[in-house]
């Protein structure tokens, strides 16, 4: 047993410390509530937020709260994802609720610890429901959590709200770099660098010495069709479409394997290289990535193009592929009502816009300026969000003591 702490219902916790149940420490105000269809909002257009499970879903012309309140979803929460997505959200100043979400007030006007408490607690033992899971009232009502001292409680949340308010600075500059990065392409993609002198096309007005050319007639692709490869816990790295973000591979949204003994007949049809653009053809639907490691083989519902060489630059390709004509076109071409999917076929004879090699080289140089930048951004983000989850498992269980005056 650990001199200075108890064993209670949430683990060891400091002696002086409590365990109060959500309702012992929190008003549920979920009888002010109101749910409003689509059909209703679309005649109630406003400036204030209409919450729903895992945060704002529409403006709207009315409120129904006002001030700082806690919110968690009632049903289709992240419950079972809280290690890695929050189950609470904040909300402050003027808005309204669905039933789709419990609204939460700290009695002793705490509502920051409250907040932080719950953020990535593990609550799946309390969850129903195996579609829709749900999160009952009287259930949330008895959910244990750890309180310190008063000072104590303002003390964790000043510090967790500074690491906070220091990752929302770094999402801001992303997202401001990425509103750089969309101008760039809508700009480069369809005018160059320098020119003056331009010319209608199926694409719409290029530079007069640039071309239109069908992807399959640049470059050299592989549709992975097929059976899906049996899967093992280790061997060479199976990339899925779901790995797939825009511009980028994520290897730790979804580690799947194969035996490292079928890799080549699987990668029969094209080993992958480095740089190799790839593009997934459904769920979801163009998604483009260069490959960035040689350990890798590839899934169903992935394209994998590689530019002519002297004729396509496998950059300019990447980018080329989330430029705005061809995710327009894109979309035209896609078909499916519930899931949107494009054959291989079809996705072959789209067009691009091909500038001469050197200036697509230019083009790539300029953008890819602006990717290192946004990934620098990014790094950092993930530096703070690891920061804030360590502190998170240390303040709040009490094995770090937080210094009050």
């Amino acid at each position: 047993m650990r001199k200075g702490y108890k064993e209670t219902a949430v683990g060891w916790i400091p002696e002086e410390w409590e365990v109060l149940t959500v309702s012992e420490f929190a008003e549920i105000l979920d009888s002010n509530r109101v749910p409003l269809s689509s059909e209703t909002r679309a005649n109630m257009k406003g400036i204030y937020p209409y919450c729903g499970a895992n945060g704002v879903v529409d403006y709207i012309d009315s409120y129904r709260f006002e001030g700082l309140h806690i919110l968690i979803a009632e049903d289709g929460g992240n419950f079972f994802d809280y290690k890695t997505r929050p189950i609470t959200y904040i909300m402050d100043g003027k808005f309204w609720v669905n039933n789709h979400a419990h609204v939460l007030r700290a009695k002793n006007g705490k509502h920051l610890f409250l907040h932080y408490s719950l953020q990535h607690k593990d609550i799946t033992s309390y969850i129903i429901g195996s579609t829709r899971t749900k999160l009952n009232k009287s259930i949330l009502e008895q959910i244990p959590i750890a309180i310190p001292t008063s000072q104590e409680q303002s003390k964790i949340a000043s510090i967790l709200s500074t690491v906070d308010d220091k990752i929302d600075s770094i999402s801001n500059r992303i997202e401001v770099t990425r509103k750089l990065k969309q101008g760039l392409m809508q700009r480069l993609l369809t005018q160059g660098i320098g020119h003056t002198k331009f010319k209608d096309s199926p694409l719409g007005r290029i530079p007069e010495g640039w071309e239109v050319e069908m992807l399959c007639q640049v470059t050299e692709y592989v549709d992975y069709r097929g059976k899906t490869p049996p899967k093992s816990e280790e061997g060479i790295f199976l990339i899925t479409a779901k790995n797939i973000r825009n511009g980028t591979i994520d290897y730790d949204i979804s580690k799947e394997y194969i035996p490292k003994h079928l890799y080549n007949v699987i990668m029969s049809r094209g080993i992958p290289r480095l740089g190799d653009v790839l593009i997934t053809t459904e769920a979801p639907l163009g998604y483009v990535a260069q490959i960035d490691r040689e350990d890798i083989a590839l899934a169903q519902r992935i394209i994998k193009y590689r530019g002519k060489q002297n004729i396509l630059v496998n950059s300019y390709l990447a980018y080329a592929l989330q430029s705005s004509y061809f995710t327009s076109d894109l979309e035209k071409n896609s078909t499916g009502s519930t899931v949107k999917g494009i054959k291989g076929s079809r996705l072959h004879r789209m067009m691009l816009a091909i500038p001469p090699y050197y200036e697509q080289s230019k083009i790539s140089s300029i953008l890819l300026t602006v990717d290192e930048m946004m990934k620098s951004q990014m790094i950092k983000q993930k530096e703070y969000e690891l920061l804030k989850k360590g502190l998170m498992q240390q303040l709040l269980t009490g094995r770090i003591r937080v210094v009050v005056n």
